[in-house]
Parts: C-alpha cells; structure tokens; sequence
C-alpha cells in the first residue's frame, strides 16, 4: 500500500531540502516523523511534487578533479606483474582439451 504524505510532511520536505543531499534529507525526515522511509522514496516525493536541491549537477568552475596529474585509471603498474609468473590459466602451445560440447581445441 502506497504511504500517504500529509501536508507537515510535504512543508517539512520543502523547508529543509535546499543545499542537503538525499542521505542527509532522509535522516532528518524520518527522525523528525518517527518512520522509516528510505532514500529512494523521499527522493521520488521530492521529484513528485517539484521539490529540488539546488544541486544541478555541474562541476563549479576551478574545480580540481581527484585524479589530476596521475598516469592512468590506477596509477603505474610496476608490481604487478613479476618475472617468471605464469597465470593461472597457462597452458604450453600444442596442448590439447575437450570443451563441453565435446570438440577437441589445439592450442
């Protein structure tokens, strides 16, 4: 059954969502009314009723992204893969298996 929103809760929703994001908005909301609603919901009343945070999204201007003078996605990989290391799945060349479906595969 659909949970039915009274008016204090949807002023209360209004006076307080400004400059907040959902955790904090859900926090607040379910201890003010004693329930136990989660983020998900109060953020698909919120976008209901037209209620907003204020936050569009965009980065502000002069801001310095977390990964800003670093090589790659994870930084250099010089431990990762050491000499002589075979991987698990190695097999020498010419090595033979049979699959599921019963055919043979020659490396």
């Amino acid at each position: 059954m659909a949970k039915k929103y009274t008016k204090e809760h949807i002023e209360y929703l209004r006076e307080i969502t400004p400059g907040r994001t959902n955790k904090e908005i859900t926090k607040m909301f379910n201890e003010k009314f004693n329930l136990n609603i989660s983020e998900s919901a109060l953020a698909q009343v919120r976008r209901r009723r037209g209620i907003k945070t204020g936050s569009d999204g965009k980065y502000k201007k002069g801001h310095e992204p977390w990964n800003k003078g670093k090589k790659g996605f994870m930084g250099p990989n010089k431990t990762s893969f050491k000499k002589g290391h075979k991987p698990h799945n190695w097999v020498p060349i010419g090595s033979e298996r049979i699959t599921k479906d019963g055919y043979i595969e020659i490396k």
